[in-house]
């Protein structure tokens, strides 16, 4: 017998913490294993565990210290279970990934790449003479459904136990990996499936447990195989719901972690008060997750817990729970053997086991003794048309296998019901798109015999097609940019992602593009947490939707959807990375901005790495415009006139931009702005001060707000197109429209593509 083993790690203060609570702790280190905790009442509690990671410990002495005795045990053929518990933002994913899984820093892995490599190490320097494989599989339990993240179409996988094996999941895919490079690429690919969402504690809080196992098999020179099981669990976070601002479906997915949460905390509480018999009831069974983790929490495996904490007194409750958790669960003993199947020599002198007819028949009349006859022939029946494999030497395997099947009966009732719903919304939609087609083409007739034209067959359909071009373009949420190049290519407008496959027409493409986004992973103090990373995860979740949705009911929605070529064939089109570099300069210094760009780079060349390996193939990359001459910035460095250029844009007199593109399409506008029939080109559009900026940083474009003990209102110029800028950061819409069309051209893209042009433009500049 062996007691789980508990560390804890105390994470760095958060920008939000320092903000509201200044540098303050709630707790004191005794030593490396013992520390006091103040609450929120100036109560203290001494804890100890078995190692404490304060805010200064490194990645790699988590790993050294909790993770590598099981790595070693499980290649071994030991079984070894890690699980990270904590409130939400506390530090979990980033312990058990690293800032990435394909994070390249050494210092900042995770525990999930160093296991990886651990793995490989100790087969290097195990006998020779054996042979190793290891298989990886990757599921998340979402609502209380465990769904396989290396196959999205298995969303519903049963849990199922063997004396033998243990735990099981039924059907899980297993795929072999090579070397560490192979592994983290499948892990990568995985994680880009699991569910995440935004909390006022995490702009990427976990929404699902999610669960990493690796089997070690190994075949020693005697012919026995050894299996060590090592399995890694991410634990979705505990939630408060008026501290995260959860509502809609990230609260009712909330309810759903907090719940299975609560079943494990009862499931460690009977395992730690008293005495565990065979008549002792362990509610393993009252959650998927307690159900998975049935053996780490009191069978074959050796088991650690890292318990991630705050260390600011804003959550000392939460703190103090997680705590508290990891305290009773050092109690909890468990029991690790060596996993080694029986050679031929043993199996020769064993007893002749009934045959699997006889052993049927005796579970069969074991049944009729508890049930009716009528619900024994049921459950038979049920059990040859389903092809349940089972091990019936026990009645509770019987149990779990009937379970097994309610389950999936129902699983398959509720996907029919959901097909049938799906088809009729699609009717209705159509039905609807059908009635406006009717309407639109009645009152074009009308018109038509009003004017008392005679015109062609070709003018009528062309006139036609005209006002419903029209109406498409109102659909658009494409930024101005992207609007008027696909204006000019006559192509249509691309829909937003938006978590949502079917109706709407991903046909000619997808917009996964958000306002405010940034390159680099966001903040708290971000504009919009849909970094260039979350977009490229969002993009993955596309397509494995897509491609899960033609395996599942192509005929349905494949007029709204990518063939699954597309996505190599396909144009990855890029206009990000203005954010990074505009909102630093009100907080860092010219140095540490231009020391910031290779880090940005670094970021955007793994978002197109990731898409390559995905099989993405042409890219099309647009770079920032002049940044100096945007309103916003003349505003407030434009203050020392040697620091304008002649045409009061802000600029570093030592500096040379030797890369065009959209930086010279925008500074030939607004050098040359009077040329392009504009009359302003640095003053905004909507803005309040009057010139020469129109521009005050205290109120934006259409608001309301009392300034100097006056009321003021932000309203729009009457002629935008005389104006380059719009509201100070934006360009007006006839400064996006010049700027679209000088793309189009070609000329401006390295290599250029003016004489290889697949389109017809009708440039307006």
């Amino acid at each position: 017998m062996a007691n789980i083993t508990v560390f804890c790690r105390f994470r760095p203060l958060s920008s939000k913490e320092k903000r509201d609570n200044g540098d303050s702790v709630c707790i004191r280190s005794m030593d490396s294993e013992t520390f006091v905790f103040k609450d929120e009442k100036e109560e203290e509690f001494a804890f100890s565990f078995d190692k404490v990671f304060y805010e200064e410990s490194l990645q790699a002495d988590v790993y050294e210290f909790l993770a590598l005795p099981i790595v070693r045990g499980a290649v071994n053929a030991v079984n070894g279970t890690i699980i990270t518990y904590g409130q939400t933002g506390a530090g979990k994913t980033y312990s058990m990934e690293g800032p990435s899984i394909l994070e390249f820093d050494d210092l900042k892995k995770g525990l999930l790449p160093r296991v990886v490599d651990g793995l490989f190490e100790c087969i290097k320097s195990a006998d020779k003479s054996d042979k190793y494989r290891i298989k990886l599989s990757m599921v998340e339990i979402y609502m209380e459904k465990v769904r396989d993240l290396l196959d999205l179409t298995k969303d519903n996988i049963l849990i199922k136990e063997s004396k033998v094996q243990g735990i099981l999941l039924s059907g899980v895919t297993e795929i072999c990996i090579s070397d560490p490079a192979d592994a983290l690429q499948s892990l990568s690919s995985g994680i880009a499936n699991r569910a995440v969402g935004e909390t006022q504690m995490n702009m990427a809080s976990s929404r699902s447990h999610c669960i990493y196992i690796f089997t070690v098999q190994s075949v020693l020179s005697d012919k026995r195989v050894k299996t060590g099981k090592l399995i890694l669990v991410d634990l979705a976070g505990s939630e408060k719901v008026e501290k995260t601002g959860a509502e809609g479906k990230v609260l009712e997915e909330a309810k759903t972690i907090n719940k299975s949460l609560s079943v494990l905390g009862n499931v460690i509480n009977a395992l730690t008060c008293g005495p565990t018999t065979k008549a002792s009831h362990i509610p393993y069974r009252d959650s998927k997750l307690t159900r998975i983790l049935q053996d780490a929490l009191g069978g074959n495996s050796r088991t650690a817990l890292l318990c991630c904490c705050s260390p600011s007194p804003l959550n000392a409750a939460e703190t103090l729970s997680t705590l508290r958790f990891g305290a009773r669960a050092k109690h909890i003993k468990t029991s690790p053997f060596v996993n080694r199947a029986q050679d031929k020599l043993a199996k020769k002198h064993e007893d002749v086991a009934p045959t699997k007819d006889e052993l049927c028949e005796r579970i069969l009349i074991r049944l009729r003794e508890r049930l009716d006859v009528e619900d024994v022939e049921l459950l038979e029946e049920l059990f040859i048309l389903e092809g349940i494999l089972f091990d019936p030497s026990s009645f509770e395997d019987l149990e779990s296998a009937y379970e097994d099947v309610t389950l999936r009966t129902i699983s398959s009732l509720q996907q029919a019901v959901e097909e049938l719903v799906f088809t009729i919304e699609e009717l209705k939609s159509e039905n609807r798109a059908l009635k406006a087609r009717m309407e639109a083409a009645e009152r074009f007739n009308a018109l038509h015999k009003e004017a008392g034209e005679n015109a062609s067959v070709m003018r009528k359909i062309s006139n036609i097609l005209s006002f419903f071009i029209s109406w498409g373009k109102l659909q658009s949420t494409t930024t101005r940019t992207w609007v008027n190049q696909v204006d000019a290519m006559d192509l249509p407008f691309l829909n937003a992602y938006l978590e949502s496959v079917g109706l709407p027409n991903f046909r000619e493409g997808c917009n996964f593009a958000a306002a405010g986004s940034k390159i680099l992973p966001a903040t708290a103090g971000s504009v919009s947490p849909f970094s260039l990373g979350i977009q490229v995860n969002q993009f993955f979740r596309f397509k494995a939707r897509v491609l899960e949705c033609w395996l599942k009911v192509c005929k349905k929605l494949g007029k709204y959807l990518p063939a699954e070529d597309y996505f190599e064939k396909g144009l990855y089109m890029f206009d990000i990375g203005q954010n990074d570099l505009a909102g630093a300069f009100y907080s860092q210094t010219f140095d540490q901005i231009v020391a910031s760009i290779p880090n940005i780079l670094v970021e955007f060349e793994a978002g197109i790495k990731r898409l390559h390996d995905q099989g993405a193939r042409n890219f099309w990359i647009h770079n920032t415009g002049p940044l100096g001459c945007l309103t916003q910035n003349v505003a407030k460095f434009g203050a020392d006139p040697s620091k304008l250029d002649e045409f009061g844009c802000g600029q570093y007199v030592d500096s040379n931009v030797t890369y065009v593109d959209i930086y010279t399409i925008k500074s030939n506008l607004i050098s040359n702005y009077s040329r392009y029939g504009f009359e302003q080109p640095i003053m905004a559009c909507c803005g309040y001060g009057g010139p020469p900026l129109n521009y005050d940083s205290r109120i934006g474009c259409g608001q309301t707000k009392v300034l100097n003990g006056t009321t003021v209102s932000v309203k729009a110029c009457n002629d935008s197109t005389e104006y380059v800028n719009w509201d100070g950061i934006h360009y007006t819409e006839a400064a996006n429209q010049y700027i679209s069309s000088q793309i189009l051209t070609g000329k401006y893209s390295d290599p250029p593509f003016s004489d290889k042009m697949p389109f017809l433009l009708n440039l307006k500049f």
